[in-house]
């Protein structure tokens, strides 16, 4: 695949006619700096060395096809495409940022700084403003197509900006009704405006298209929660986590990246395949050839492989992985939430299954030690609060495992883990209507082949032995 990708080339007449309007501008006087290669930007010189062959020898052709036409939006595009897509996100926005002075007509410049940003987790605004401009583009030059205007609504949907979402999904409903992305949208405006029953209808019509199965048994499971209709929300809840990740959204735009995906991005690729059908043993070992063969510069290999190695319940070599990965990379708060979990784990094994409390207390404190540092670099992480309230129970310290745990609903009112741990706690503080209402809910969010919750619910009310007058379970969802 990487083979037909070729830099766009400037035909020779093109060429011989930009020389000689460079020489008559010199001979004119003075007016040489107009097309002086030192006031035209030079083209990102990264380091080759530890990259793919083939994607190495991409990367040289395209810079030298630049840095030959440096007016070229198409050859800034080009090179900006491999970087992108081949984790090279500095040089990309950077060539992209001129791909877009030199041609402004094209939407795709703006479109993938956007989604570039988005990945960086960048200025939410500069996001939207790139998206603003691609879809200017977009409708000026190539009005049948609708990505960015979906991807501006979805991001303005969760802004709470819903009046310039419902322009945005009329522009993309005449253009194409039929698109699964906007009925999606839609249906979560509707959820946000309160059409709980407009936002499941729309919701029923894409049950069974794979970029969306996924997301729409998530939502329809919380819409039916805040009807007061527990039944349903727990069988589509049930349905939507039997079932794999959806499929991305089709998209134009983002569709044209996939031949520039080369050496290292295509063996990723298939990583997330084999991750995606649960053949974990097989991603083991691709990922390991890959480590074998020194394509680790950025840690996530080793981060892909801990994920891996988690799933087939190797923890110490998890721990190790994700511990190399965070050599490279060692702001990444997901990676230490990872950690954490896997030192969590270890923990409960030399507890439980051998017997040996001071291993346990080792593999605690460095639990609590990675937890602490995923929430310091992000502190809005529910996971981490969630096993972070895990580890202080753990340690004994339970009114602090409360709060994390108290925490962690905040930014995921609808984790039945979080509220079964905080309902088991709170009942071993003396507080058994919080605690019964957090079990309740433990329950309404739960699998039904998980019955810990309904159990521990008995139990509670064998014990008090008297029917309570409590607070209603919290019914509310995500939205």
């Amino acid at each position: 695949m990487g083979a037909s990708v070729q830099p766009p080339i400037v035909k020779g007449r093109s060429r011989r006619v930009l020389l000689t309007l460079a020489t008559v501008l010199a001979l004119g006087g003075g007016l040489v700096t107009f097309y002086s290669t030192r006031s035209t930007p030079l083209p990102p010189d990264v380091s080759l060395e530890r990259l793919d062959s083939e994607l190495a020898n991409a990367i040289s052709r395209a810079r030298q096809v630049v840095l030959e036409n440096p007016r070229s939006g198409d050859a800034w595009g080009f090179l900006a495409k491999l970087f992108m897509v081949n984790g090279l996100d500095g040089p990309a926005e950077v060539c992209l940022h001129r791909a877009e002075e030199l041609d402004g007509n094209n939407p795709r410049w703006p479109y993938y700084l956007a989604l570039l940003h988005q990945h960086l987790n960048s200025n939410t605004q500069e996001s939207i403003a790139c998206f603003r401009r691609a879809i200017r583009a977009c409708d000026r030059h190539e009005p049948g197509t609708t990505s960015p205007h979906l991807q501006l609504a979805a991001l303005l949907l969760e802004e709470g900006r819903d009046d310039e979402v419902e322009e945005l999904l009329q522009v993309a409903q005449e253009r194409n009704p039929d698109n699964p992305q906007t009925i999606y949208l839609s249906a979560l405006l509707l959820a946000n405006r309160n059409d709980l029953r407009g936002s499941i209808g729309l919701l029923q019509r894409l049950k069974d298209v794979s970029s969306a199965q996924q997301k729409v048994c998530t939502k329809l499971a919380q819409l039916y929660l805040r009807l007061g209709d527990s039944k349903s929300s727990q069988v589509w809840d049930a349905i939507a986590r039997s079932m794999p990740p959806d499929d991305p959204w089709p998209d134009t735009y983002t569709n044209e990246l996939q031949p520039f995906i080369l050496g290292r991005e295509q063996r990723f690729t298939e990583v997330d395949r084999l991750q995606k059908q649960r053949r974990y043993a097989e991603a083991v070992a691709m990922l390991q050839t890959m480590i074998a063969n020194s394509e680790t510069e950025d840690g996530r290999t080793y981060s892909a492989l801990g994920v891996n190695l988690v799933h087939q319940q190797r923890g110490p070599e998890a721990e190790v992985a994700f511990e190399k990965a965070l050599r490279f990379a060692p702001d990444d708060a997901e990676t230490y939430y990872r950690l954490a979990l896997v030192r969590f784990f270890q923990g409960e094994m030399q507890e439980h299954r051998h017997r040996n409390p001071e291993k346990a207390k080792f593999h605690y404190d460095r639990a609590l030690a990675s937890a602490e540092q995923a929430l310091r670099i992000t502190p809005s992480l529910g996971e981490a609060h969630l096993v972070l309230g895990q580890i202080l129970f753990a340690l004994k310290r339970r009114s602090e495992g409360i709060a994390a745990l108290q925490t962690s609903l905040r930014s995921r009112p609808d984790s039945s883990q979080a509220h079964f741990l905080l309902g088991k706690a709170l009942a071993e503080e003396g507080k058994p209507e919080e605690a019964r209402r957090h079990l309740l809910d433990a329950i309404r969010f739960s699998e039904k082949s998980d019955t810990r919750a309904k159990q521990a619910l008995d139990y509670f009310d064998k014990t008090y032995k008297k029917d309570r007058v409590v607070p209603a379970p919290d019914t509310r969802g995500k939205s």
